[in-house]
C-alpha cells in the first residue's frame, strides 16, 4: 500500500512540475511574440512617417497571423 501512495504522490508532483515548465515556456514564447510585434509597429510607423504624404498617426487595432502558403 505504501508503494502505491508513493507512486501516486510522485506522479502528481511530476505532473505539477511539467505543468509549471510548459507554462513558463508558453509565457516566454508570448513575450517574444509581443516584443516582435512592438518592433514591427515601430518600423511601420517610421515607414509611414517618411513615405506617406499627409501622414498624421496610425492606430493598430488587432494582430492576426495569416498563413501564407496554405493547402490548395
Amino acid at each position: 500500500m505504501k508503494i502505491k501512495y508513493t507512486l501516486i504522490a510522485l506522479l502528481v508532483i511530476t505532473i505539477i512540475v511539467f505543468g509549471i515548465y510548459f507554462k513558463i515556456q508558453y509565457d516566454n514564447k508570448k513575450e517574444a511574440e509581443e516584443k516582435y510585434y512592438n518592433e514591427q509597429k515601430e518600423r511601420i510607423t517610421l515607414y509611414m512617417k517618411h513615405n506617406v504624404k499627409d501622414y498624421k498617426t496610425i492606430e493598430f487595432t488587432e494582430i492576426k497571423k495569416i498563413q501564407w502558403m496554405g493547402m490548395i
